[in-house]
């Protein structure tokens, strides 16, 4: 703890004492497990259990001779609000990324899909992100959550062929704190 005691000119006030937080906030994340977002099929061709999601190894998803624009990217998703858009970027090894969106997540908490649309160029390997950002919304008796000091308003969920989800917070003023 800090304690501050003012003193000027004669006058001396009040003592004011602060503990600090070092720590991310507490969890805020449906009993059932922290949210959880994976593309699952690239242009009908499922992706691998293991996606490695790098240019240095051969590519994770292979598309068949033919395939055209735009083409269909499923994603799932757990513990994330149904009706959350999915934002689906594609990034080259070269030239411009190209995104796209989802329709709103469907079926349970436990267990939703959704669809994204996504034009690329074929004729090189690009990275697949998934992305969703929904708004924090305390459960009943819980109150606001916050990270260094300012209160957290959103959650970003985002998936990469190659790791786990990863979390962030993100507060009121668009600070992002990635969950470790």
């Amino acid at each position: 703890a800090y304690t501050l005691t003012v003193s000027w000119g004669g006058y001396s006030g009040g003592q004011i004492t602060q503990s600090p937080s070092n720590a991310y906030p507490q969890p805020v994340f449906p009993p059932t497990g922290q949210p959880s977002l994976a593309i699952t099929s690239v242009a009908g061709v499922a992706a691998p259990a293991a996606p490695k999601g790098t240019f240095l190894d051969p590519p994770d998803v292979v598309l068949p001779t033919g395939t055209a624009n735009p083409f269909e990217v499923v994603l799932t998703a757990s513990n994330i609000p149904l009706g959350t858009v999915i934002q689906v970027t594609a990034t080259p090894q070269s030239g411009a990324k190209s995104t796209g969106n989802s329709s709103g997540l469907v079926g349970s908490l436990a267990s939703a899909t959704a669809t994204a649309s996504l034009s690329l160029s074929l004729s090189q390997t690009s990275i697949l992100t998934a992305t969703a950002t929904y708004p924090l919304v305390a459960s009943a008796g819980e109150g606001p959550v916050y990270a260094d000091g300012e209160e957290v308003t959103h959650v970003k969920v985002a998936a990469v062929f190659g790791g786990p989800s990863v979390m962030t917070y993100i507060t009121r003023s668009g600070r992002e704190f990635v969950l470790p």
